[in-house]
């Protein structure tokens, strides 16, 4: 058999290819390590099952979505990691509003990685507030309505915000509980709480509310004025000692310089002594001259405003 030397050269140069594409084919190569740090689920158990948090390893974040109707508080999350990793500190109870919370994860191989936590309420947004009423009292009851989207009265958090942008924070008095209402389109109405007692009467206010991590202030600026001094009367009455220096706290109300403060002891009109007295309180001495088993009613005078009372038994 002849071969021509075009056909020989022709099957040498194909062998050769060959001999490189099957050489190139079974060349294997080592792919990197799988990281030993990572968080590998991020589960919050509810009662209506299950949420999860999406997981980025590549911007080292973790977003969790949160219907506005679980009204959640805290999340207590259920995290599982790289095999032989661990926390760097123990995992807990985190606050719903939390910023920039930051998990450490310490791998098997002791490298580190950092997971910035977000934290997605599904509500309505821009969040917004604003007080209730036309008139505002010192110390007095204060009201205000939003698109809170809670059955919690105390999750958001109310204050009153001066024109230098320091904050007061609303009050819950003494035997007062607060109250949220829904009032339709999305509102929400927030009563029972008092103003600050030692705001100025001399400058400008509005409300501010923070809520699941964002902030909002009322448009409306306002005065505050003075209300009738009153004092909180506890049923049944406070019981006190002859000679006792007793302090009684204002009550829906902020209180002004006392004038005089006085009883009637036998019928007889006499005056007590006032030790000191602030926006939110009064100390005073007990007579020693009062009558053991007897229910006193005190009075305390001011400029410009009627008396207010004082009640309590004295006692062996």
């Amino acid at each position: 058999m002849k071969y021509s030397f075009k056909r020989v050269y022709l099957l040498t140069a194909l062998f050769g290819v060959c001999t490189i594409i099957f050489s190139a084919c079974t060349k294997t190569e080592k792919l990197p390590d799988e990281p030993k740090n990572k968080i590998t689920a991020y589960k919050i158990e509810t009662a209506e099952g299950i949420l999860f948090g999406a997981i980025d390893n590549i911007n080292n974040t973790i977003k969790v979505y949160i219907p506005y109707y679980f009204d959640f508080a805290i999340i207590d999350p259920i995290i599982e990691l790289s095999e032989g990793a661990k926390l760097k500190n123990e995992a807990e109870p985190i606050e719903i509003d939390a910023q920039d919370y930051i998990y450490t994860v310490v791998g098997a191989d002791n490298t580190t990685r950092d997971y910035k936590l977000i934290i997605d309420i599904q509500i309505s947004r821009p969040l917004w507030v604003e007080r209730m009423g036309t008139r505002s009292y010192l110390g007095n009851g204060f009201s205000v309505y939003g698109n809170f989207n809670t059955k919690d009265a105390t999750e958001p958090k109310l204050f009153i915000v001066d024109e230098e942008n320091n904050e007061y924070p609303l009050i819950i008095a003494e035997g007062h509980n607060v109250s949220i209402v829904p009032s339709g389109n999305n509102t929400y109405g927030i009563t029972g709480y008092f103003s600050p007692q030692n705001l100025s009467l001399e400058k400008l206010y509005k409300v501010r509310a923070k809520f699941r991590g964002m902030t909002a202030d009322g448009e409306q600026w306002f005065e505050f004025t003075q209300f009738q001094p009153q004092f909180h009367n506890l049923t049944p009455y406070v019981e006190v000692k002859r000679g006792d220096t007793v302090t009684r706290y204002a009550s829906a109300s902020t209180l002004v310089k006392p004038t005089r403060m006085f009883t009637y002891i036998d019928g007889v009109e006499t005056e007590m002594e006032i030790i000191s007295w602030d926006f939110e309180k009064m100390t005073f001495v007990v007579p020693e001259n009062m009558t053991y088993g007897i229910t006193y009613d005190t009075r305390v005078s001011f400029q410009n405003f009627m008396d207010a009372q004082i009640i309590f038994n004295v006692i062996e």
